[in-house]
């Protein structure tokens, strides 16, 4: 058996000389150290967490969206053309990407407008994403967050972790946001032996968790009387057994709002907007 260190530290490793090659690297030492990350993040999430609940798909699907060179076509994008500071630019810079037919996993502006809304409307203090992936929904959520509040980001993934830090070092967020490089039931659990509660959670991560992460939230006490929980992606690639237990559970009203896969007039797709009533 592997000690869980070696393929982590393999991965932090590795991951810090892939970022480093995104800013400084020429385009061969870039592809190298990208491949190499790669790797090293597979062998992280099949040796070390072999046995978490889809943590097999959750790899599979981010060994394919690596590959994909829009990701860092988009990061290169952003550092070069957008304004410094100005998150509605890096925003719009990365949504021209998306609609340019390049595959991207970000909520996107479309359902993005969505928890625009739900954020102005409540004005959380303390928000929750689970799942980052490249950290466009972490600028897009904490833009619209007043000062002195905060947004957690939470995520494992380590080259996402470094690509969402330098995306809002660069959008100029960094006091309205904690990254939090861990699973999202650490998190949870750390979180409630805090006595901290939740404004708003957003749930955006392996589909097959989002209902035992959203009754762990329950289970410690997490979310506030009054709380918004959204999630996306219910649909597609689809989340039944979540939205069977917010639209039945007397403790949340939910509203179904039927849209489309991000950056796609064709995908049908549902973001669920719960609000919980507590107890």
């Amino acid at each position: 058996m592997i000690p869980k260190w070696i393929p982590r530290a393999v991965s932090i490793v590795w991951s810090a000389g892939a970022v480093f090659g995104l800013f400084a690297g020429p385009p061969l030492l870039l592809k190298a150290l990208v491949m190499v990350a790669l790797l090293a993040n597979v062998i992280i999430f099949v040796v070390s967490n072999s046995t978490r609940v889809g943590s097999l798909f959750w790899t599979l699907n981010t060994f394919v969206g690596w590959v994909v060179p829009s990701f860092f076509v988009m990061l290169d994008e952003v550092l070069r053309t957008a304004k410094p500071g100005d998150p509605d630019d890096v925003l719009a810079k990365i949504d021209k990407i998306g609609w340019a037919g390049n595959f991207m996993m970000n909520v996107g502006d479309v359902k993005g407008a969505l928890v625009d809304n739900e954020l102005k409307k409540y004005k959380p203090k303390v928000a929750v994403e689970l799942g980052a992936h490249l950290g466009y929904s972490t600028v897009r959520f904490s833009r619209l967050l007043e000062r002195g509040t905060k947004l957690y980001s939470v995520d494992p993934e380590p080259i996402g972790h470094a690509v969402k830090a330098a995306l809002v070092a660069f959008a100029g967020l960094q006091d309205r946001v904690v990254p939090v490089y861990d699973y999202s039931d650490k998190f949870m659990h750390a979180m409630a032996d805090r006595n901290e509660k939740i404004d708003f959670l957003f749930i955006d991560h392996v589909k097959e968790i989002y209902l035992k992460d959203l009754q762990l939230a329950l289970s410690l006490g997490l979310l506030k009387p009054g709380a918004v929980v959204m999630a996306d992606n219910v649909l597609f690639p689809g989340a039944p057994d979540y939205k069977e237990f917010v639209l039945l559970d007397p403790r949340f009203e939910t509203t179904v709002h039927s849209t489309f896969v991000e950056y796609s007039t064709t995908t049908k797709d549902e973001v669920l907007v719960s609000i919980y009533k507590g107890e």
